[in-house]
């Protein structure tokens, strides 16, 4: 149970940081997109100019869909969250004398569904908060 907890920790952390940067990104492309149609409305451009502005809104909202960013916040708030429960009931159960091992197996089957449904965690936000997660972690 403990590399369970230990395990969920470390996802719930993750995801919440991916679920940080996506959060920014996606109001830095709103914020993109609301300034270039309030610019177009607000200045007299002239046709070219237009132009080019059009083809940005176009840009960041093609970005925007294509890339699924608001479907990937949405999955990894998701991952966070249920991690989260995940790890409180895991460390209750940890701390139980008399686990029964359905209970265990349920618990890791229930984390191992729910990382086989959500996109991956990125190595390299892992790999730089590795050593500040593991001493985190054994300060609990």
């Amino acid at each position: 149970m403990d590399n369970l907890a230990e395990s969920t920790y470390f996802t719930n952390f993750l995801a919440s940081k991916v679920e940080s940067i996506l959060s920014v990104a996606l109001l830095l492309i709103v914020l993109i997109t609301v300034s270039s149609i309030y610019l177009a409305t607000s200045f007299n451009f002239t046709q070219s100019q237009l132009f080019q502005l059009n083809k940005l809104i176009l840009v960041v909202a093609t970005f925007l869909l294509s890339e699924d960013v608001f479907e990937h916040y949405l999955a990894f708030r998701r991952l966070a969250n249920e991690s989260g429960v995940i790890y409180r009931e895991a460390s209750t159960l940890a701390s139980k004398k008399n686990l029964k091992p359905e209970e265990a197996l349920q618990k890791c089957e229930e984390y191992t569904t729910l990382l086989a449904s959500s996109p991956p965690l990125p190595f390299l936000l892992y790999r730089y908060f590795r050593d500040a997660l593991d001493k985190a972690y054994k300060g609990k």
